[in-house]
C-alpha cells in the first residue's frame, strides 16, 4: 500500500532556513560576544569564535546536505520530464538532457566547498577557507547558471524561468565583486590599528587616515560582505524556487500493512511490515507552459 503526499515541497524550506537564515543566528552571537562588528562582517567572521563556530559548522553541514538532497531530486524529476516531454524539439530535448547531466556536477561541487569551510575556521588555514569558499560559491554559480540554461530550454513555468534568470544574473555580479575584493585585500594586505580614527568593520580594527590604502581596504571588505551575504541569500532564494514545482510533485510513501497469517502466529502486537518501495509519481500536464 501507498501513501500520496505532495511533501518534496519542504526540502527547499528546510534548506533556506538553515541557509542562509540560519547565517543569522551565527551573526547574532558573534555580535552579542564583541567578536565581529555590526558593519559588514564576513560569512566566516561570524563563525570564528566559540560557539558561534559550533553553530556555523552543523548550519553549513545540515544546510549544504539538504541542498544536495534537492539538486538530486531535481535532477532525477527533470530526466523523468524530459522522457516524458512530447512538444520539445530536437535542439531543445538534447540541450536538455546534456545540462541536466552536467548540472549535479556544480551541485556536488558546491557541497564540497561547503564542507571545506564548514571545517577549516578563517583564523586556521585562511587560504584553504578561502578556496572551500570560492569552490562553494564557484558550484553554486555553475549549477545555478546549468539550471537556468534547462529551465529555459524546458520552460516548465516561464514565470519561474524570469525569476531564475534575474537570480543568477545577480548572483554572477556579486561573484565578480567578491573576487575583487579578494584581488584588493590581497594586494594592500590588512593593517590593523585601534585609534580614535579606526573603523571597526568585519574582525578588524582599520584606521583610514593612516595611508590611503587602507581607505581601499575598508571599501573592499564593505564591498566582499555585501557580495557574500548577497550570494548566499540569492542561493538560497534560487534553491526556493524549486519548492514551488515540488508542489506539484507526489511522493509514494509506504505504508505498513499487517500479515494477518504473520500476526496470528505471532501475535497482534508483533506485525509483520511490508515495505514496499517509494516512488516519484509526476504528470507532464500538471505543469503550465
Amino acid at each position: 500500500m501507498y501513501h500520496t503526499a505532495r511533501l518534496l515541497f519542504l526540502l527547499p524550506l528546510i534548506g533556506f532556513f538553515f541557509i542562509p537564515m540560519g547565517f543569522f543566528i551565527t551573526y547574532a552571537i558573534s555580535v552579542l560576544v564583541g567578536s565581529v562588528s555590526p558593519l559588514f562582517p564576513m560569512i566566516s567572521d561570524t563563525g570564528t569564535t566559540h560557539p558561534s563556530n559550533y553553530v556555523f559548522g552543523a548550519i553549513v553541514h545540515f544546510g549544504s546536505l539538504v541542498y544536495c538532497v534537492t539538486g538530486l531530486y531535481v535532477y532525477t524529476i527533470r530526466r523523468m520530464l524530459i522522457s516524458r516531454a512530447s512538444n520539445l524539439t530536437p535542439w531543445r530535448k538534447t540541450t536538455a538532457v546534456w545540462v541536466n547531466r552536467l548540472m549535479p556536477i556544480g551541485l556536488l561541487i558546491s557541497t564540497l566547498g561547503a564542507i571545506v569551510v564548514a571545517h577549516v575556521e578563517y583564523t586556521q588555514n585562511p587560504i584553504l577557507h578561502f578556496v572551500g569558499t570560492l569552490i562553494c560559491f564557484g558550484g553554486a554559480m555553475a549549477y545555478m547558471t546549468l539550471t537556468t540554461i534547462l529551465s529555459l530550454a524546458m520552460p516548465l513555468m516561464r514565470w519561474l524561468s524570469t525569476v531564475r534568470v534575474a537570480i543568477c544574473v545577480t548572483t554572477s555580479v556579486c561573484f565578480v565583486g567578491f573576487i575583487t575584493h579578494l584581488h584588493y585585500v590581497v594586494k594592500y594586505g590588512i593593517q590593523q590599528q585601534q585609534s580614535p580614527t579606526s573603523i571597526f568593520i568585519g574582525r578588524f580594527h582599520i584606521d583610514p587616515q593612516q595611508n590611503d590604502t587602507n581607505w581601499t581596504v575598508v571599501k573592499a571588505l564593505a564591498m566582499g560582505s555585501f557580495c557574500e551575504w548577497l550570494m548566499a541569500f540569492c542561493y538560497g532564494f534560487y534553491m526556493l524556487t524549486f519548492a514551488v514545482e515540488f508542489g506539484k510533485i507526489r511522493v509514494r510513501l509506504p505504508v505498513p500493512v499487517i500479515d494477518q497469517a504473520a500476526a496470528d502466529v505471532y501475535g497482534k502486537d508483533e506485525p509483520k511490515e511490508a515495505r514496499p518501495m517509494p516512488m516519484i509519481s509526476i504528470n507532464y500536464n500538471d505543469f503550465r507552459h
